[in-house]
């Protein structure tokens, strides 16, 4: 990784409020591309609209949790985190069985979004997880 990349890992390790708000904006924008810009141009992603939804609404809720965490918890993110972490996971792999589920009807624009969404997700845990081991060994 480049300097740039680890000055920014080493800024939101040591801060949790930051890393609520990015987990909290990036929900926010997930929820925005799937339940409307998705669901509007859906006769190039192949996505069955009813999945789009229910994946928007979960991205939603991930949304409200994080910015509700990143405004309210002021101590003890530990828990918080650990929240956040196994709520990301369970989105990415609900997402994977969604897909595969309906790998026949969706595009491959559908499969590039998600994979992209993935791998930022996948990003994003692996931060929230570095924050969660150093708060474990302060």
């Amino acid at each position: 990784m480049n300097h740039k990349t680890l000055n920014f890992q080493n800024k939101i390790i040591n801060k949790p409020k930051l890393l609520f708000l990015i987990d909290a904006f990036g929900a926010l924008i997930t929820a925005f591309f799937l339940s409307v810009v998705l669901v509007e141009l859906n006769v190039y992603f192949g996505t069955p609209t009813d999945i789009l939804y229910i994946l928007g609404a979960i991205a939603f809720l991930l949304f409200c949790y994080s910015i509700s965490c990143s405004f309210f918890v002021k101590t003890n993110w530990k828990p918080f985190l650990r929240g956040i972490i196994i709520a990301n996971t369970f989105y990415i792999f609900l997402s994977l069985v969604l897909l595969f589920t309906y790998f026949k009807t969706i595009t491959s624009l559908a499969i590039i979004y998600f994979t992209l969404e993935f791998i930022i997700i996948s990003y994003l845990i692996y931060l929230e997880y570095k924050v969660f081991l150093k708060i474990d060994k302060a």
